[in-house]
């Protein structure tokens, strides 16, 4: 099971979520995730892309966040909620 701590990205990230600034964080995280991908940058993508409203792509990242932590809950509602 791979998962992927990059606390300066994911933090760089929330503070652009925390300002609305939805592209800002997409594209922090999008690099990322070609760079080094891992768990926590395909959960971050999926808020990302729930929070502008655009729930395929939030969903498919979740789904894959999920295939490498299935134990995570609270991306599976999160999934959930993108597929609803």
């Amino acid at each position: 099971m791979q998962t992927s701590t990059v606390p300066g990205v994911c933090a760089d990230a929330m503070q652009a979520l925390d300002r609305e600034d939805l592209r800002g964080a997409i594209g922090l995280l999008e690099a990322e995730q070609a760079r080094q991908p891992g768990s926590d940058v395909h959960a971050f993508l999926g808020l990302a892309y729930f929070r502008s409203e655009q729930y395929e792509p939030a969903a498919r990242h979740y789904a894959a966040a999920l295939e490498l932590a299935p134990d995570r809950a609270d991306w599976r509602d999160m999934l959930a909620l993108a597929q609803a």
